[in-house]
């Protein structure tokens, strides 16, 4: 969830800095590149919630 966070802030400032149209470039190329990242850290750290009860 921090990772989320700290990506949808870097994203704001990003929006306020540069503008729309770099905002866009970014999640087209960098950000689809770390989504790919977040997405599979998260499945190899997720566990069934009945393992934890």
């Amino acid at each position: 969830m921090l990772v989320e966070i700290q990506v949808v802030i870097l994203l704001k400032q990003l929006y306020i800095e540069e503008g729309e149209q770099v905002t866009r470039e970014w999640l087209r190329t960098t950000g689809f590149n770390e989504s790919a990242i977040l997405n599979k850290l998260f499945e190899m750290r997720a566990t069934s919630w009945g393992e934890k009860i």
